[in-house]
């Protein structure tokens, strides 16, 4: 458990520095920063893979969330290039989501593969539901919100379905093994974390007069500890 610990201090040492640099310029300086960052949490995944005796039953919940956060991390990499290249921010912003609900489907079948037992079908049925109207309502959301996504409005609605499908799950999970899984808490937790953080994310892009320091600061800070705890729930899987 050491070494997931390691990269969890340096990852927050980068997160520091990084956020130090995002508030006062988003440049190429900051994009590298955010990566060095986000490489941390596939290193706390990894370490944990490696290191740790993981249950054979387990294998695939490991991988798919390995896969999960990988694309994660391509995904920042992704969004922050916007800033560097803003001529190509539709373009980067575009593969961003990609990336992130790409990740998204991953974290859920990790959850499915890794923790349903048979006969417990409504825990596959009702997030789904849930996420199909969590949907439905970002659609026609954009006056209560006080958002424009203009031509981004197709790829968020879909990104809003797999985020909140995420925390569906893992709920769903949490319950049906009675909070006795102190893996899916923690899943869940990361889940509730990646929720708030896109949520401010939100309005910082989409929103008018959202994009101030304290916006960035809490944006990135919930995001991280959404990724570090999902990572390290591979760590978990021993005990």
């Amino acid at each position: 458990m050491l070494v997931p610990v390691v990269f969890t201090v340096i990852g927050l040492i980068f997160l520091a520095i990084f956020l130090h640099e995002r508030v006062k310029v988003s440049n190429a300086r900051s994009t590298i920063l955010k990566a060095m960052t986000s490489a941390c949490f596939m290193g706390i995944a990894f370490s944990g893979y490696v290191g740790l005796q993981i249950p054979a039953n387990k294998s695939v919940f490991v991988a798919l969330t390995m896969a999960g956060l990988l694309f994660g991390l391509m995904g920042d990499i992704w969004l922050d290039c916007k800033y560097a290249h803003p001529q190509s921010g539709i373009t980067y912003t575009y593969a961003g989501f990609v990336c992130f609900a790409i990740g998204h489907i991953f974290f859920d079948l990790a959850l499915i593969a890794g923790f349903y037992t048979r006969g417990h079908i409504l825990y596959i049925v009702i997030p789904a539901v849930i996420s199909v109207l969590a949907s439905i309502f970002i659609a026609f959301s954009e006056k209560l919100l006080r958002v424009t996504y203009g031509l981004f409005k197709p790829i968020v609605i879909v990104y809003s379905a797999l985020l909140i499908s995420l925390m569906a799950f893992s709920f769903g999970f949490v319950l049906m093994y009675n909070f006795r899984n102190f893996v899916l808490i923690v899943f869940n937790i990361g889940s509730v974390f990646f929720t708030v953080s896109d949520f401010i994310l939100n309005g910082t892009y989409f929103g008018s007069g959202k994009n101030r320091s304290i916006d960035v600061i809490t944006n990135h800070i919930s995001y991280y500890t959404a990724q570090f705890l999902i990572a390290f729930s591979i760590c978990l899987l021993r005990f």
